[in-house]
């Protein structure tokens, strides 16, 4: 996205984009996405592929089970095929969600992302609500951050991170500051999801730097 590459831009890299997905959306939520056809997108990938081969790879929204497919074998026909050596690093941000908290993706969609990108990724990165929509079910503690956190690398990435900055105090409805419940005084400090990092024993040992 346009965020993403003005982000590369000012850290003196050169990014290029391949488009999987368009949305119709303004401050209020996204109305509508619609997703490209698979030639063209196999038409961008390799285009940019023939020209600029990368160096690290960033996967966002995956609109169709297709178009995740295609861009699994693509991930991983690079995996097998390196050049000088070296594979690209790739990481992938599963978008899912909307921030209005729609879904964004079919489930067809999430089950090839799982079963063809992920195996194919160094670092998966799902905020909270989309490592609950990737597991089916709510994490609710810190405890049950970690623990979907090791689930979801057991899906194939390297590594995940769970981007926090998401309260569960706040989900439970305990808003305030210095707020008491039931006599008890409330500490909002308390209870917000920080980013998990979980790496699997491989990755580590390599000491890829994870920034």
């Amino acid at each position: 996205d346009l965020k993403a590459i003005h982000t590369l831009s000012s850290g003196s890299c050169h990014g290029c984009s391949a488009i999987t997905c368009l949305t119709a959306q303004n401050s209020m939520g996204v109305t509508k996405v619609h997703s490209p056809g698979i030639e063209f997108l196999r038409e961008q990938l390799t285009c940019l592929e023939g020209d600029l081969y990368p160096s690290a790879i960033k996967v966002g929204m995956l609109g169709t089970g297709e178009l995740a497919e295609e861009v699994g074998d693509w991930l991983r026909r690079l995996k097998e095929t390196s050049r000088g050596g070296k594979n690209p690093l790739v990481v992938v941000d599963p978008v899912m969600i909307s921030t209005s908290g729609h879904k964004l993706i079919d489930d067809d969609a999430k089950a090839k992302m799982i079963q063809k990108v992920f195996p194919n990724t160094d670092l998966v990165t799902p905020n909270k609500f989309e490592a609950e929509e990737l597991l089916g079910r709510r994490l609710l503690t810190p405890d049950d951050i970690e623990a979907g956190a090791r689930e979801i690398l057991r899906m194939g990435p390297k590594a995940v991170l769970i981007k926090g900055g998401h309260s569960f105090v706040e989900e439970q409805g305990k808003v305030g500051d210095g707020d008491f419940d039931g006599g008890n005084h409330v500490d909002v400090s308390e209870g917000f999801a920080q980013d998990y990092l979980l790496m699997s024993r491989e990755f580590a040992e390599e000491g890829k730097p994870v920034k």
